[in-house]
């Protein structure tokens, strides 16, 4: 049978869609947004983020590339609309070559809240960029991870005070009471306790109380009787 015109018209209409919303010229219109320096106008943005899912990837690379405050907010819509879609190309992105953008697109899974993604990021726990390490903890620990725990018990362990506290702000903010022993066992009760000493056990303390862990009744018994400190005004 004979297409009737309107639906000759609409058929056209769509094809015509299809191919504006194909990859090529997805990525050739990001391009032009971006040369032309209006990215950041909410038109433009608006436009790009209407021709679908597609469009994810060139708003992915956008995003990366530019520091405007407004771009938090093209983030927000992209996880709103696209979550699953921009999961999965943030994953692509981070196990092909993340570069100086590690750090980002960990903190996009973040606010992505998906626990798929933890299999992609243990392996950064053994980045050699601090700030890719501790970002990667984070994000394992939120998740429940089991290799996440792990890694937070060997810097519990760690004999640098500066470690140990940053591992006892990430037990205390995502509420890891498994290491409530690991913790337990960091309790200083030697003769003599150093400043340093005395804020740790503080420290200690109100995490394991925080976490409804009972402390050995002599271990607080030992803290009581100590009576040597070179700052003891901090024991009473």
């Amino acid at each position: 049978s004979r297409m009737e015109p309107a639906d000759a018209k609409c058929t056209a209409a769509r094809a015509a869609l299809d191919q504006l919303r194909g990859p090529r010229l997805i990525r050739s219109l990001r391009a032009a947004i971006e040369a032309s320096g209006r990215w950041t106008e909410p038109a433009a943005t608006a436009f790009l983020l209407t021709l679908g899912s597609n469009a994810v990837p060139e708003a992915l690379h956008l995003y990366l590339q530019h520091n405007e405050q407004q771009r938090e907010e093209w983030l927000a819509v992209l996880i709103e609309r696209y979550p699953q879609h921009l999961l999965k190309e943030v994953i692509k992105r981070i196990q092909l070559d993340a570069g100086a953008y590690t750090v980002e697109l960990m903190m996009i899974f973040e606010k992505l809240g998906d626990p798929a993604c933890s299999p992609c990021v243990r392996p950064f726990l053994q980045h050699p960029d601090e700030a890719a390490r501790f970002q990667a903890l984070k994000l394992l620990l939120r998740f429940n991870d089991e290799e996440g725990v792990r890694f937070l018990r060997k810097l519990l362990d760690s004999r640098k005070n500066q470690d140990f506290l940053a591992a006892l702000d990430l037990a205390e903010k995502y509420s890891v009471a498994r290491v409530a022993a690991d913790l337990a066992k960091r309790i200083k009760t030697r003769f003599l306790l150093y400043r340093s000493d005395v804020i740790c056990n503080e420290r200690i303390l109100l995490a394991l109380e925080n976490f409804g862990y009972r402390v050995a009744v002599s271990d607080l018994e030992r803290l009581n009787r100590i009576r040597f400190s070179f700052y003891p005004q901090q024991l009473a």
